[in-house]
Parts: C-alpha cells; sequence; structure tokens
C-alpha cells in the first residue's frame, strides 16, 4: 500500500489595488484627445469628429486614472521620456498596491519568498519589482520571475504561476505584483519621426497601395479575428507586439517614400533600382547577400526595390546611427543606410509632395465574406510555385522560391 500526500490548495490572502492619483472624466480626455488629432497635420473632419463621439459614448466608460496631469502627456516626445515616465509611475504605483496588500494580509515585506511579476505596458532591466523589492527591503533571497509581453492574460497567467509555485511550497508566501499603466503604445515613435513632414494614416485594411499611407491588416483588430486567421492560415503576420511594430517601421518607409516621391531621385534609383519594376509573383532571395538589410522575414528586402528602401528605411528607424554602422559595417547595404540617413536630415523640415487623405476601398465598403476571402488567400499559398516546390526556404537542401 502506497500513502500519497495532497497538498492543501493555495489560498488568496489579500488584494491590494492601486490607482494612478489624476482622475478625468470621458468628456475631458476626448476633448483633449479630440484637439491633439485636429491640430494634427492628419487632421480631422466634422464626420470623423461625430463618429468619434459616437465611439466614446458608446464605450459606457465614465472617466479614467492617469499617472501624470493631462497637460504633462505631450511633452513626452520620444520612447526614452515615455520609458522613463512609465517606470517611475510603475515603480511608485507597484509599491503602494504591494504594501497595501501585505497590510490586509497581515504580513510584512520580509514574509515574501516569491515575486511573481506581470506588465506589458513598458520596459525595464531589471524590471519593475526589483525596484519594490529594495524599496520595501525584502530578504536578500528573494525569489522573482517577471513575466512579460502576455497583454491582458498576464495577470491570469501570474496567477497561474504562483498557484503552481504554492504547491510545491506550500509553506511559502507568493506575491504577484500586476501593473498595467499605458504611457506607451507601439505607433507613438511613428509619429514622433513625422513631426511636421509626412504623418503617415493608420486605417484597416486589405492590402496595400502606393499612397502616403498605410493599411492595418484587419484580422489584427479584434482577438477572435487574430484566432480565425491562424486558424485558416496557420500564422499570423504581426501578430506579436514586436512582429506588429517591426511592420509598421517598414510601412512608414513606404508611406514616406511616396508621400515624398523618393524614387523619383537618381540616387535612390542608383542604390535601390527602378521602382517601376513589375513585382513578381515570386521571389528567390540569397540569403547570404550583403547588400540587402535584414529586418522582416524572408529576406523581403530582395524582392523589390520598393521593399528594399522600406527595410532600409525599417531598420534606420529601429536602431542609432552607432547600432546599424556597426552592425553593418562592411556590407555594401551600409551605403543604403547612409543615404537614407542623410535622405531623412533633408527631408526633416519639408512637406510631403502627395498628401492625400484618401482612403483606398475602405473595409466598409468591401462586401467580399471572410468565407471567399480565405478560400482565394488559400488557392494563392498552395500553388505550385515555378520550381515545382512549395514556398518552404530550403528543401532536401536547395533553396526554393518565395510566394509575395
Amino acid at each position: 500500500m502506497t500513502d500519497t500526500m495532497t497538498a492543501a490548495a493555495p489560498s488568496l490572502s489579500a488584494i491590494g489595488r492601486v490607482l494612478p492619483e489624476h482622475y478625468y472624466s470621458s468628456e475631458i480626455l476626448s476633448q483633449a484627445l479630440w484637439h491633439a488629432w485636429e491640430s494634427s497635420p492628419e487632421g480631422g473632419s466634422p464626420q470623423e469628429h461625430a463618429r468619434y463621439e459616437r465611439i466614446r459614448r458608446s464605450a459606457g466608460v465614465r472617466g479614467r486614472h492617469l499617472a501624470l496631469p493631462l497637460e504633462a502627456y505631450a511633452g513626452l516626445q520620444s520612447f526614452a521620456a515615455s520609458n522613463a515616465a512609465w517606470t517611475q509611475a510603475a515603480s511608485d504605483l507597484g509599491t503602494d498596491a504591494v504594501v497595501a496588500a501585505l497590510a490586509k494580509a497581515g504580513l510584512v515585506p520580509r514574509d515574501v519568498d516569491h515575486v511573481f511579476f506581470n506588465t506589458v505596458t513598458g520596459i525595464a532591466s531589471p524590471s519593475i519589482d526589483v525596484k519594490v523589492i529594495n524599496r520595501l527591503g525584502l530578504r536578500t533571497d528573494v525569489k522573482r520571475t517577471p513575466i512579460f509581453g502576455l497583454g491582458c492574460v498576464g495577470g491570469a497567467a501570474g496567477t497561474a504561476r504562483a498557484a503552481d509555485y504554492l504547491r510545491a511550497f506550500p509553506d511559502h508566501v507568493a506575491l504577484l505584483l500586476s501593473v498595467l499603466n499605458a504611457l506607451m503604445g507601439c505607433g507613438r515613435s511613428l509619429y514622433q519621426v513625422a513631426h511636421d513632414g509626412l504623418l503617415p494614416k493608420c486605417f484597416q485594411h486589405t492590402n496595400r497601395f502606393g499612397v502616403p499611407g498605410f493599411a492595418i491588416p484587419f484580422y489584427l483588430a479584434h482577438p477572435r479575428l487574430i484566432r480565425l486567421e491562424r486558424s485558416q492560415m496557420l500564422d499570423v503576420e504581426g501578430g506579436t507586439h514586436n512582429e506588429f511594430t517591426r511592420i509598421m517601421q517598414h510601412e512608414t518607409g513606404h508611406a514616406i517614400q511616396h508621400g515624398y516621391q523618393l524614387q523619383r531621385r537618381r540616387a535612390w534609383q542608383h542604390l535601390f533600382g527602378k521602382s517601376s519594376q513589375r513585382y513578381p509573383d515570386y521571389y528567390r532571395p540569397n540569403p547570404a547577400s550583403k547588400r540587402y538589410v535584414q529586418h522582416l522575414r524572408l529576406w523581403y528586402a530582395q524582392s523589390h526595390p520598393d521593399e528594399d528602401f522600406a527595410e532600409t528605411f525599417a531598420v534606420w528607424l529601429r536602431s542609432s546611427r552607432g547600432e546599424w554602422r556597426r552592425r553593418y559595417a562592411g556590407w555594401p547595404a551600409l551605403k543604403k543606410l547612409e543615404y537614407v540617413d542623410e535622405l531623412m536630415d533633408e527631408i526633416a523640415d519639408t512637406r510631403p509632395i502627395v498628401a492625400t487623405r484618401k482612403r483606398m476601398e475602405p473595409i466598409a465598403t468591401i462586401t467580399k465574406t471572410l468565407a471567399q476571402h480565405y478560400a482565394e488567400r488559400k488557392a494563392k499559398y498552395s500553388e505550385v510555385l515555378p520550381d515545382n516546390t512549395m514556398h518552404m526556404l530550403y528543401n532536401e537542401g536547395h533553396r526554393d522560391w518565395i510566394a509575395l
């Protein structure tokens, strides 16, 4: 006969909740946001304002707590400034929340054995839990599990991991700290690049067009559509924060190229080729080539001159001058990066040549059903490619074609 021992189920002793001190009604926030949009180069029409107000009223949100005074947000003109403000606010609020939870549970900081920390709205290394640990004087042998990138499910995942830990160590005390303080967004840096020049216009769409703006795939508009895309196509392009940011950086390159008609310049054509070149149905990249930068997957810069420029721009935008110089030292692609660097300085204070606000086939006018859309996409990507192989990069040791 074998004895079995069942550990007691973990229990929740207390919850500490802290909100930022600056509270604003939905009406005040709505007016501030609309004013910022209206005063931007993109502007906003009366029809868009009416639609904006309908969405705000339908949301049913009475107000929001902000980490900073409302007027302070206009001063956050860079990723570094936003992240620094987030780090300070997250540390302060996180400390107050832990103090409140421990007090309700009748515990002191040194009672804590393991800290689980979750966030998705800022970046800190070491993470915010280290700052809280040092402020409150937790033990030097306290264990840490930072959790990042899970979005809204992060709190639930953190609770599950803490419960797993307590099942293994039933006599220990686990603390879960979740800080979600949205001072930043992945699109903000794109607007800072534009400054007083071209402001890329984002809109939901199914494809891209040669206008000074870019489209966001419709399936990224809602988690259910993301799940549908994955179930139908086995992959979700832009489905992670990092990949989505990379795609936006790439597409901003297209917007700036067409807005300023850069493809007409002789130097541009000398480095990247003719923009008028027909887009191929397939391309065959050389993974060893040093003539092109590497940003998106599948050596995408090699597919067309426009994509070569957009990829080069994205690397320039994503990295500091020192970083891309070191990364591409000795590569012919470095000349392209240096050209983009000079070009952006030249056009920084000039207005774009093309500044149309026209939306190409907005999604509200599309009558195609999801079933038709996915049937067409599956038919396209199931075609046999020119060398009778599917679009795998490597298959039995030889390089294959990639479908666009």
